[in-house]
């Protein structure tokens, strides 16, 4: 055999092929050695970068400051061999890149920070971090790198922390949001004041199980919506043993939806909904139990063992609770801490005694967001220019009120025009309706037109002071005749068809209860409650309140002239002329107004009702010197046009449901005793903070979006291209500054409305959906155009908010 000699020629020495064949070995060797160690180090930086991202979220989850987090990263990975730079510092030989992202709930970065992160950029994002990326980078000089023609191994990893809720001991419990102050972790409305030996000065509070009568602050949850387990004793208390059972498994309810499709809540449904399925976060719908489960004695036994040792238990707080078949599912805002130091049956329904004491436990665990491309958030401060109404009057007459209340036949229907005939509910006015009969009441007695008249001039008659009078009118009848200008006097209409209660003038809020009582038949005998029937003569109504007033002292027992002012209240068009004939087979202005020419020259009920108005107006400002005037309210869905002659524009109210009734009478006793009212906006400069007793009535008719304190309105982005519609909260904080947030915005151009509601310093609260001007002689607006585009220094985009009414609104009017 042929030996290969390789020839050292600078030597011109052989070299036999086992020694080459030794180096090349040793070479391998080397290279697999070398390789070896290049993966160990990839293995130790991976190791590095998830521990530092924990530590990171930790930092943030403990309210650390933006310096606190890169100290903690950083320390973290040089704790684990890793050359990084101290933070602040200049990058030395060997060094690798750290870079810290904080990203959002959707997976959006917020700022990035390059070995060190400001505490004003990191502050200005802190409330939003829901992820920490730590994204380390480096090269290793490795023989096998140069074998590749490279002088050094690329060595990297990145590692994702997520904020979430902590498993171990979460309870399926929920507390309404309602019943809580989240941002002082105390009880709106506490029972008492809790303290033992470790707690002191905590909120208690009494919180009633919600049964199926919807009624009640506290449900019953379970983890599993796609389980069997609805009334499943043994699954609920399992999930109230040791420390909780959800870390076995949470499966989240779908988003309630209408038929449409829609969401079936004022809550706009989120797009991916779950963005994290099996993980409870917030923003997640989470499955109902059956509230029969309270009365079982294991889950019974399981929550006397957490009394017993004081357990410091999280539970999830809701914001929305909504029926779907065959559940009930409840929207998980946030997580509180509570304890619970007692349970019972009061009245029937179970009931917890819940201590409140902070913020639920927020856990870092290593999850990698879902990722969505080219998304931005938008961002910014509101501010506004305050309305309130302000008043003219200086002195401060007694006041005699004439309440003109119609008592007619459809004061028993509904406000949206439903009666009943036979039994069965029928609209009989309004779209559609059908003629109904004289008698056909409502069959919801407490929705009746009447009652409701009763509940609010019953409350009215609690601002009825000392110096005051009133009394009450009622107009109404059945069995009218056809026209007949022989048939009846004036007198006899106005003795047939109008009463008046009590007997004589009174300042006595109880007499003046009890003549509301009976004015609107609160309760007739034999045939139920409120059961009043008949046409409108309104000009009867008003003729006798005339009557009064003629016959009436016009000043007081000091010598002080009264103010006079009447309340006129209907809800259908004038039928009956003043001598008492009803105008059959018309229920329209047209053919109630003017005149009949014939047999004798006649006034038609509308006309008739006129003229008794401007007789009555005439005394009222002859006597009290231009005080008091007409007020006029047209209930249900009459509208106002048959009224318009009645009293002038601003003493004529819609009312188009019970709140507004309640709204028209205050905002009318409010004018009576201050006089005039003006708007006593200031438009040197916008409102940039407000105070607390500035926040609006959360209860009212316009919280439509099921704002909670501190939210205090909603702006809407819909895009111009795609129509698709996002939402953000305006939020009040402690400072006083408002701020609005909308994330996952795709980049693109977007039609901005919103609106807010600050109370003023009135006490009213007030919507406000336009933008202030832009500049002096340009016009307000109820919308705006954002353009959304991605910037190199931040994935946020700041917009600020000047919110104003728009220039129709009267801050006198009843609605705000």
């Amino acid at each position: 055999m042929k030996k290969h000699i390789y020839r050292a020629k600078s030597r011109g020495q052989s070299i036999p092929l086992i020694a080459v064949m030794l180096v090349v070995l040793f070479g391998f060797a080397a290279l697999a050695m070398d390789v070896g160690n290049a993966y160990a180090e990839q293995r130790e930086v991976t190791r590095a970068t998830n521990a530092a991202a924990l530590e990171g979220m930790g930092t943030v989850i403990q309210n650390g400051t933006g310096g606190d987090v890169m100290r903690r990263i950083t320390a973290s990975i040089r704790s684990n061999k890793i050359q990084v730079p101290e933070v602040g510092g200049e990058p030395q030989e060997g060094d690798m890149t750290l870079v810290v992202t904080f990203l959002d709930d959707a997976g959006i970065p917020l700022t990035k920070c390059i070995s060190a992160c400001s505490d004003a950029q990191y502050n200005a994002i802190r409330d939003k971090i829901s992820y920490v990326k730590v994204d380390l980078q480096g090269q290793v000089d490795t023989y096998f790198a140069r074998v590749l023609g490279q002088e050094q191994f690329p060595v990297n990893a990145v590692a994702h922390a997520q904020q979430g809720l902590c498993t171990d001991g979460l309870y399926p419990i929920g507390v309404d949001t309602s019943l809580l102050n989240t941002s002082t972790f105390r009880f709106n409305v506490p029972d008492r004041v809790y303290s033992d030996d470790v707690y002191r000065n905590l909120s208690q509070k009494r919180i009633l199980l919600r049964d199926d009568s919807a009624t009640g602050g506290f449900g019953l949850m379970r983890w599993q919506a796609n389980a069997n387990n609805f009334n499943n004793p043994t699954t609920l208390v399992t999930a109230l043993s040791s420390s909780g059972a959800i870390k076995d498994g949470f499966v989240e309810a779908p988003w309630p939806l209408d038929a449409q499709g829609n969401s079936a809540v004022p809550l706009a449904k989120t797009d991916g909904y779950p963005l994290k399925p099996g993980v409870l976060n917030t923003n997640e719908w989470v499955a109902g139990a059956a509230s029969s489960l309270m009365n079982n004695a294991n889950v019974l036994a399981q929550i006397d063992l957490h009394i017993r040792n004081r357990t410091l238990v999280n539970l999830p707080i809701y914001d929305f609770v909504t029926k779907t078949s065959p559940d009930t599912v409840y929207h998980v805002q946030s997580v509180g801490k509570f304890l619970i130091v007692g349970r019972g049956v009061q009245a029937g329904q179970s009931y917890l005694d819940l201590v409140y004491l902070s913020q639920g436990a927020k856990c870092a665990d290593l999850s990698t967001p879902v990722g969505v491309a080219d998304k931005l958030t938008l961002t910014g401060d509101v501010s506004l220019y305050p309305h309130f109404a302000q008043f003219s009057e200086l002195r401060d007459p007694p006041i005699q009120y004439i309440f003109v209340l119609d008592i007619s036949g459809s004061m028993t229907w509904n406000f949206d025009g439903y009666g009943s005939i036979n039994g069965v509910s029928v609209r009989c006015q309004g779209p559609s309706a059908v003629i109904c009969p004289a008698y056909s009441p409502h069959l919801n007695v407490s929705e009746r037109r009447i009652a409701i008249a009763y509940q609010t001039m019953d409350r009215f008659i609690n601002g009825i002071r000392s110096k005051d009078q009133a009394r009450i009118v009622t107009f109404h009848g059945a069995n009218y005749q056809f026209y007949d200008p022989e048939h009846y006097s004036n007198q006899e209409a106005l003795d047939t068809y109008s009463e008046v209660f009590p007997n004589n003038w009174s300042n006595d809020q109880t007499v003046l209860r009890d003549a509301v009582k009976t004015a609107t038949r609160q309760n007739v005998s034999g045939s139920g409650q409120f059961i009043v029937e008949g046409a409108t003569p309104s000009s009867i109504g008003l003729a006798r309140a005339l009557q009064i007033y003629s016959s009436s002292p016009t000043r007081d027992g000091s010598n002080q002239l009264y103010k006079r002012a009447v309340v006129f209240i209907t809800d259908g068009i004038a039928n009956v002329t003043r001598d008492g004939q009803f105008n059959l087979g018309c229920e329209s202005i047209d053919c109630n107004n003017g005149y009949w020419e014939s047999p004798v020259v006649q006034a038609k009920p509308i006309t008739a009702m006129n003229t008794e108005a401007a007789n009555l107006r005439a005394l009222i400002t002859t006597d009290a010197k231009g005080g008091g005037d007409i007020y006029a309210i047209a209930l249900g869905s009459i509208g106002t046009e048959a009224l318009v002659n009645v009293t002038t524009n601003d003493k004529l109210y819609p009312a188009n449901n019970p709140t507004e009734l309640d709204r028209a009478l205050a905002a009318i006793q409010t004018e009576v005793i201050n006089g005039l009212c003006t708007d006593g906006v200031s438009r040197t400069s916008p409102l940039s903070t407000i105070s607390a007793g500035s926040l609006p009535d959360y209860t009212q008719a316009w919280n439509t979006a099921g704002l909670v304190s501190p939210e205090v309105g909603v702006v809407t982005l819909t895009s111009t291209t795609s129509g698709s519609i996002y939402t953000g909260k305006m939020v009040w904080s402690s400072s006083g500054a408002i701020r609005y947030t909308i994330s996952d915005l795709p980049i693109g151009d977007y039609t901005m409305t919103y609106w807010m509601v600050y109370k003023a310093d009135d006490g009213v609260s007030r919507r406000y959906d336009w933008a202030a001007p832009p500049s002096p002689g340009v016009l307000a607006a109820s919308s705006q155009t954002v353009s959304l585009r991605p910037s190199t220094s931040s994935f946020v985009q700041e917009f600020p908010i000047v919110m104003d009414m728009a220039p129709s609104y009267d801050v006198c009017a009843v609605a705000p």
